[in-house]
C-alpha cells in the first residue's frame, strides 16, 4: 500500500475536507472514524473532490452563464484526465488549475496511491458529468 503526506496545497484543503464530509455525509463520517489517520485524511479529500463534482454539475443547471462556463471547463478538465486516453492531457495543454481542486486532489492522490484507478472518476462521471442533470432537493438522511 502507498501513501504518503498530500502536497501542502491538498493538505490546505483538509479542514473543508472534513467539515464537508461532517455536514453531508454524517454516518459515513462517523464510520471513516474507525479508519487509521492517514486513510481517514484521504478518504475526506476524496470525498471532497467527488461532493464538489456534484456541486460542479448543479452550477451547469443554474447560476450565471460565467459560472456555468467555469464549470464546464473544470468538468472537461476532469473527464480528460480520467479517460486513460486522454490522461495525457493535462501535460499537453492543459493545467491542473484548469480541473480547480477536484483535479489537484486526484492527481495528489494518484501520485501517493498509483493502482487508484482513474476509471473510477470516470464511472463516476457517466452518473453524473455527462448527464443532463437537473438539481432536485436531495431526501434528508433520515427518510
Amino acid at each position: 500500500m502507498a501513501g504518503g503526506e498530500p502536497s501542502p496545497q491538498v493538505a490546505a484543503l483538509l479542514p473543508e475536507a472534513r467539515a464537508t464530509i461532517d455536514r453531508v455525509a454524517r454516518s459515513f463520517a462517523l464510520a471513516a472514524r474507525l479508519l487509521p489517520p492517514a486513510v481517514r485524511r484521504d478518504v475526506d479529500l476524496l470525498y471532497l473532490a467527488l461532493r464538489s463534482i456534484d456541486d460542479l454539475v448543479d452550477v451547469q443547471s443554474r447560476n450565471s452563464d460565467a459560472e456555468r462556463a467555469a464549470a464546464t471547463r473544470r468538468i472537461a478538465a476532469i473527464e480528460a484526465w480520467s479517460d486513460e486516453h486522454g490522461a495525457s492531457a493535462i501535460t499537453h495543454g492543459r493545467n491542473e488549475a484548469d480541473g480547480g481542486r477536484e483535479l489537484m486532489i486526484f492527481e495528489d492522490l494518484c501520485r501517493r496511491y498509483p493502482l487508484l484507478p482513474r476509471d473510477a472518476v470516470a464511472d463516476r462521471k457517466s452518473t453524473r458529468l455527462n448527464s443532463s442533470h437537473v438539481k432536485r432537493s436531495r431526501m434528508p438522511s433520515s427518510a
